[in-house]
């Protein structure tokens, strides 16, 4: 069940925000042009295959990186809890993730010594599962294929008297769990995936608002082989 969010009382429902950013997208965006690949997902009317709209459903789960002189086999990792949330936020700006309405971020120094990539946890719909067969997974990006954006805090207040939810999106996202990878539709193609920081209340407080298949995986092959070396051959971490 959805908790209690109330607009009036100082948090946004996954509803109401999905409703503000269809309409008014440029008030994360601000002036920063918005393609026709942001329009689509943002105005898509699902999560195709995954299940969302309470907390902990489909949440943005962790940070994996190593550092450089390490032997490919060890991982560090960290999750993307509210306790995180902007040392994860940190990391990826540094990593060459795009940020907009987060001045603290903008300024901070390049840190590309580290493989990095950041982790979704996709729980497949009640309605999907039948046909895939498969009952969650892992999808997986790098930093600099990611946008996070919130609305600026001089926007007028007659807007909205609390300031809206923050939103990610992740492009050309992977199956990076085994169960994903031996799925043949799944593993096949990359995926835009839209998040929103909603769950303020809860452990994990971002979450799936939208998918939408972004072409064939081929496509970002060797670029994730080259970048993710060893950490796609990590154990499934799909039951988190």
């Amino acid at each position: 069940m959805e908790p209690n969010l109330d607009r009036d009382g100082g948090y946004w429902t996954l509803d109401h925000s999905k409703s503000l950013i269809k309409r008014r997208p440029h008030l994360w965006f601000g002036t920063s042009p918005i393609s026709p690949r942001d329009h689509e997902l943002i105005s898509c009317d699902d999560t195709s295959f995954a299940e969302c709209g309470f907390p902990g459903a489909s949440p943005l789960c962790s940070v994996s990186h190593l550092k450089q002189g390490e032997t490919n086999d060890v991982m560090h990792q960290t999750c993307w809890t509210c306790e995180n949330d902007m040392a994860c936020k940190t990391m990826v700006a540094q990593a060459g993730g795009s940020v907009s309405g987060f001045p603290e971020l903008a300024s901070l120094p390049a840190w590309y010594q580290f493989h990095m990539k950041v982790e979704v946890k996709v729980t497949i719909s009640m309605t999907s599962r039948s046909e895939l067969v498969v009952p969650c997974g892992l999808f997986s990006t790098r930093p600099t294929k990611i946008r996070t954006l919130q609305v600026p805090s001089h926007i007028p207040g007659h807007i909205c008297p609390f300031s809206p939810p923050e939103v990610m999106i992740m492009y050309d996202c992977t199956s990076s769990s085994e169960s994903f990878r031996k799925h043949p539709f799944i593993a096949s193609r990359k995926w835009d995936v839209l998040l929103m920081k909603i769950y303020e209340n809860y452990e994990f407080p971002w979450t799936i608002v939208s998918i939408v298949d972004s072409g064939s995986s081929d496509e970002v092959k060797d670029e994730d082989d080259e970048l993710y070396t060893s950490l796609i051959h990590q154990p499934d971490n799909s039951a988190f």
